[in-house]
């Protein structure tokens, strides 16, 4: 189904999966940036400790596990 080594096919799903991850990364930042400015620290403290940040973390590991499992089966065969 795919021509090239194995290495090339790591290599390209390795570089989608670091875009994906940096992109997630600016989101959180970002919204962090805008929490903190427009609704003042103690909004920011309680975004961090209401579990927002655990929840940002369950919804990237599951996005993760999703696209894995989408092309790990397509480099296997």
């Amino acid at each position: 189904m795919y021509q090239g080594s194995t290495k090339t096919l790591f290599i390209r799903y390795a570089i989608q999966q670091m875009i994906g991850l940096l992109f997630n990364s600016v989101y959180i930042i970002v919204d962090g940036i805008f929490i903190g400015n427009r609704l003042g620290t103690d909004a920011m403290a309680a975004t961090a400790v209401s579990g927002l940040l655990p929840f940002s973390l369950l919804y990237r590991i599951l996005y993760h596990f999703v696209e894995l499992n989408q092309h790990f089966p397509k480099s296997t065969k």
